[in-house]
């Protein structure tokens, strides 16, 4: 009754698109290890062909995180498999002083989750009705999003309340909007929305670490581990917190449930994604720096499942637009992968010939310019192990000033916790307590405990302002006074050329008269995002309410 797909993304200094490797159906009554086996096969097939598998990655979902686990060693190990009796497996050299690395030094091949579903789980958990987000002395709520959409002009943060309450949990347009730079700004300027600026940030700089295609290499590294240093100490400040409060603080050691960890900290599943995704970002890092692998593989953005999403959206679209069809069986979508594959095969062959003759498909201009990758900004040279080191202690400097502005400092002080060493050898020590797999335990509660409750949906919803222009006749208004000068995430300008005033009305802002888009405007007069959805059912539901 489900569908199950491997892509393929090609690491070169071309940019090649993704094809299909294989699809199946299934009924998803598999484990980890047998997940595991199927990752082992294709590797073994790639390697028969003399193809080098750097990796594998997935949505985030448990069974899947357990078996990247499994196949890392991520405080889990496979005492009846050899994974590393194989050859040219990947190897590093890991500095006996990174006491916060805690990942095997040997891999046969790289894991990592798809941070576009780490950041929506993450989104998601900020609208749980059931947690109780809190750091330090602040709480952790969508109520102060909600009160910023209240207080201020749309100018100056350009959500709207579809953009906080959404329908579609794997709407990744909002995870945007909610941890932009003019929304962050206006958390940190009230001191009770601190903890909820704090949370935002990881959220931001998920985007910036894995997902921005425009990030320097050793930022990312700094973004990817200041989230790892909020995320452990937000957690031990936790467990020392939950100690105090039930009277236990002769039992140092003693750790609470954990579910009642959980129910003030982010979901299980998305703090391991986080910590997993960190270190496999460090590992490429240095496999590059040692030359066993090309510096196009530091284009960390390609490290994603979104291919495989593309396929769905790419199935669902072969429908036509006057079918009521929302899904297919199994057989129907093996026979439209092998059109998406012929098809892709023509374009990736059309895009590279400059002949004449060369079929030109049409491609709209914002998707044109999203597949361009970017040049490699960090010169090789510029990458060291100083450099390295100097981005990930920066980034625990960074998390330490956050937990000392949240109130979380005087806590992990006192249980001498506060200090990089002592805090990762503490967190390592319950991890290891709290989480240690074998191969043969079955996947219990602890493991399935992704209190997300995604739908299930392969669409991710795209750019919130669609290049739909009207012919309107231009009209002078008044906007609501903003508390700044510029807007970069809205079409509004001082000067505009001749040729597109067509498209913009004049309006007053701050007494100074701006340009502001047509559709820019539609949105600003807008209390919800309307937007029908990418996804055919979805759109359908809404259709009908209509």
């Amino acid at each position: 009754s489900l569908v199950n797909i491997h892509t393929v993304q090609p690491i070169t200094t071309k940019g090649s698109p993704p094809f299909l490797l294989s699809s199946f159906g299934t009924d998803n009554k598999i484990d980890a290890i047998s997940i595991l086996f199927r990752w082992l096969y294709i590797y073994e097939k790639c390697k028969t062909n003399k193809i080098i598998i750097v990796g594998f990655s997935t949505d985030a979902d448990p069974k899947y995180l357990r078996a990247m686990r499994l196949a890392t060693g991520y405080f889990a190990q496979l005492p009846n498999i050899d994974l590393l009796n194989k050859d040219n497996i990947f190897e590093i050299q890991i500095p006996n002083s990174w006491s916060w690395f805690f990942l095997r030094k040997k891999q046969l091949f790289l894991c990592m989750q798809d941070p576009i579903h780490v950041a929506t789980k993450l989104r998601n958990r900020l609208l749980s009705t059931t947690a109780s987000l809190i750091m330090g002395d602040y709480p952790v709520s969508v109520k102060d999003l909600q009160t910023l959409i209240d207080k201020y002009s749309k100018l100056d943060h350009n959500l709207v309340l579809s953009d906080i309450y959404v329908k579609d949990r794997q709407n990744y347009a909002s995870c945007l909007k909610i941890s932009s730079t003019n929304v962050l700004d206006i958390l940190d300027q009230n001191k009770s929305t601190f903890g909820t600026h704090c949370y935002v940030t990881i959220l931001r700089f998920v985007t910036l670490a894995y997902i921005d295609k425009t990030t320097d290499i050793l930022k990312r590294l700094f973004f990817a581990w200041s989230n790892v240093f909020i995320c452990r100490l937000w957690f031990t400040w936790i467990r020392h917190k939950l100690i105090i409060d039930t009277g236990k603080k002769s039992q140092h050691s003693q750790i609470p449930p954990y579910k009642t960890i959980e129910h003030h900290f982010m979901t299980f599943p998305a703090f391991h994604s986080i910590e997993l995704n960190a270190h496999m970002l460090t590992y490429i890092v240095l496999l590059v720096l040692n030359n066993k692998l090309p510096i196009e593989s530091l284009n960390i953005f390609l490290f994603s499942s979104q291919p495989c999403e593309n396929i769905f959206r790419s199935a669902r679209s072969l429908t036509g637009p006057f079918s009521s069809m929302t899904n297919f069986t199994v057989q129907e979508f093996l026979s439209k992968t092998r059109k998406i594959s012929i098809l892709n095969e023509i374009k990736s062959f059309e895009e590279s010939n400059f002949g004449s003759n060369a079929i030109k498909f049409p491609i709209h201009h914002k998707q044109s310019r999203s597949k361009l990758f970017p040049s490699m900004s960090t010169n090789l040279h510029e990458i060291t192990m100083d450099s390295i080191e100097k981005s990930i202690y920066d980034g625990y400097k960074y998390a330490k000033s956050f937990a000392e502005k949240l109130g979380m400092s005087s806590i992990l002080i006192k249980k001498k916790v506060f200090e990089l060493n002592d805090l990762c050898s503490n967190i390592r020590k319950d991890l290891e307590k709290m989480i240690y797999i074998n191969d043969d335990s079955v996947l219990d509660n602890d493991d399935n405990c992704d209190s997300d409750e995604e739908a299930d949906c392969y669409s991710l919803a795209t750019d919130a302002e669609d290049e739909s222009e009207s012919d309107d006749s231009e009209t002078e208004n008044e906007c609501k006074t903003s508390t700044k000068d510029g807007f970069n995430s809205m079409r509004i300008f001082s000067t505009i050329s001749d040729k597109e005033k067509y498209k913009f009305f004049e309006v007053e802002i701050n007494g100074k008269l701006k340009y502001m888009h047509k559709q820019t405007a539609v949105r600003y007069l807008k209390n919800k995002n309307i937007k029908l959805s990418s996804d055919r059912l979805v759109r359908v539901q809404k259709m009908n309410k209509q």
